[in-house]
């Protein structure tokens, strides 16, 4: 018995340990994706919206991905979510309303509401 639980989990922590390495394949599925955007340009977004996280927190960014939610899993408070919100509005010119910010949970959730409110999908970034 205890082989096969061997067997289970080496995949899986292999599998966990190379994640951390390779965010790109595992982002690909966490976001849902606009098709008119081109995925070459979610990839940025993602990595910005990471960084951006990770400044604010003091988290790795290793620790962060699609996935990751923003109360539950890192415990934002609302300081912190209003100082990321700012950073990410001055950085692709959008605007996030207070009741839009309320429904954006997960990471891949920011990424795609960024993605789908640039000015006409241009992909600026300062």
């Amino acid at each position: 018995m205890r082989s096969s639980a061997r067997s289970f989990w080496t995949p899986c922590l292999a599998y966990l340990d190379s994640s951390a390495h390779n965010t790109a394949a595992i982002l690909r599925p966490m976001i849902r994706e606009d098709p008119s955007m081109p995925e070459d340009k979610l990839e940025p977004i993602y990595d910005q919206v990471v960084r951006t996280i990770a400044e604010v927190t003091g988290l790795p960014a290793g620790e962060l991905n699609g996935q990751t939610a923003l109360i539950t899993d890192i415990g934002l408070d609302s300081l912190a979510i209003f100082e990321i919100v700012i950073n990410l509005e001055e950085t692709y010119g959008i605007r996030i309303s207070d009741e839009e910010i309320d429904q954006v949970k997960t990471i891949s959730q920011i990424v795609d509401y960024i993605a789908q409110h640039l000015p006409a999908h241009s992909g600026k970034q300062d």
